[in-house]
């Protein structure tokens, strides 16, 4: 699965003496410069769209402190022997009207034998986020694809799912993805399906455990 993150850079023109009005270190800068945000102002970099409840926030806000949800990620090609195997404990830690944390730990143990265990991070979600200017709340996030409620069963347990089919490219080819989604399990995803077939590589997510106190 490829994902993408936006990164906004800005770039300011610094020109000779005499051709704009000189900072306090002595450096020309231009008059169209001085229009644009300053990089210390952290406030002029933010969003300035509509404002949505973040996701992730949505996803965990119906479930009290001490909830955690085990993934595991096993990905299996038909051209390298073995597998290499993730799990993901992710636990709810603190949850407010404006704000709640979540502590996730990753181990991966590789088709060699190889075991990676990285350490529990904490990561702050806020409540409430802001769009691009220009975006639309009503259709940020909403899928090209149709989407289809069926029941799919995690963990001996059958859950209301939505479930998403897709198609994407990688480096490898043409990614088919299969996702069901509930938000009857903390994080929303129940289990995911990513095949590559010019590699014959299948990754397959689902759950293994949750714990809601």
């Amino acid at each position: 699965m490829i994902r993408s993150n936006l990164l906004a850079a800005i770039s300011f023109c610094l020109l000779l003496a005499g051709c704009g009005t000189s900072d306090p270190r002595g450096v020309a800068v231009s008059k169209e410069a001085e229009k644009e945000p300053s990089k210390n102002n952290l406030a002029d970099l933010l969003p300035k769209g509509e404002v949505i409840e973040h996701p992730t926030y949505r996803q965990w806000k119906a479930f009290p402190v001490g909830t955690s949800v085990t993934q595991k990620t096993t990905t299996d090609s038909e051209k390298t022997p073995g597998k290499t195997v993730t799990v993901i404990v992710t636990s709810l830690k603190q949850k407010t009207d404006d704000f709640l944390v979540l502590e996730s730990q990753s181990t991966t143990t590789y088709a060699d034998g190889r075991v990676n265990a990285i350490p529990a991070i904490e990561s702050k979600i806020p409540r409430e986020i802001r769009l691009p200017e220009g975006m639309s709340a009503a259709n940020w996030g909403k899928p090209k694809e149709p989407v289809v409620e069926e029941e799919v069963e995690a963990v001996g347990k059958k859950y209301r799912a939505r479930k998403l089919e897709s198609k994407g490219t990688t480096d490898a080819g043409t990614l088919f993805q299969t996702v069901w989604s509930s938000d009857e399990i903390p994080g929303g995803l129940v289990k995911s399906v990513s095949k590559v077939p010019a590699v014959e590589e299948t990754t397959i997510i689902e759950i293994t455990e949750v714990k809601i106190p």
